[in-house]
């Protein structure tokens, strides 16, 4: 994204320039009175006035920008997801395989970029030129497969059953009931136990 920042500046350069024609009718009549009136230095006065006016306007509301652009840049940055990997930890794998192991540890969905990337830091050679077209189409064939643990997500992102569980758990706020740990052992020679 280009980021454009405006120079308010007075240009002096384009002062002889200015066609009153594309004036605002309101701000025509007002100049013809001016100049009728001969007060054109007064309502040069006034027009720089009200320009540094808005220039200070325009500068509040650039800072208010970049402010709001600065928290909605914060509030939609993908959390960054660190996945430790070994150097060789991929070498005698398969791609499915090692790519469920690397969306298993990064507990989230993962893109097919950052699968490939983890398979060849993880040590994966890769027989092919172009890696990232091999992971899509196993990870697109084992997915269709019954067992497969994988799910796709759209968009080339794929997570696994247990990980999509639990966030759909925590979303509806449906946690996995534990049972209550069983009651202790009675002593024999206590009270409760004589009456079971």
């Amino acid at each position: 994204m280009v980021r454009l920042k405006f120079d308010y500046s007075y240009r002096p350069d384009l002062a002889g320039s200015l066609d009153f024609n594309m004036l605002p009718a309101w701000r025509r009549g007002w100049l013809d009175t001016m100049n009728l009136e001969e007060k054109l230095p007064e309502a040069s006065q006034q027009l720089r006035a009200e320009r540094e006016y808005l220039v200070k306007k325009l500068e509040e509301l650039d800072k208010l920008i970049d402010c709001l652009e600065a928290r909605t840049a914060r509030k939609s940055k993908v959390d960054q997801t660190t996945v430790v990997l070994h150097p060789e930890e991929f070498a005698s794998m398969g791609i499915a395989t090692a790519a469920e192991k690397m969306i298993r540890r990064a507990n989230c969905p993962l893109h097919v970029r950052d699968i490939t990337e983890g398979l060849k830091a993880g040590g994966y050679r890769f027989k092919t030129k172009n890696p990232l077209a091999s992971v899509i189409s196993v990870l697109f064939q084992e997915r269709r497969n019954k067992g497969s643990a994988l799910r796709f997500k759209g968009k080339n992102i794929y997570s696994l059953v247990e990980i999509e569980e639990k966030r759909w758990a925590h979303k509806h706020n449906r946690h996995p009931v534990v049972p209550p740990p069983p009651p202790p052992a009675l002593q024999s020679g206590t009270p409760d136990a004589e009456t079971t």
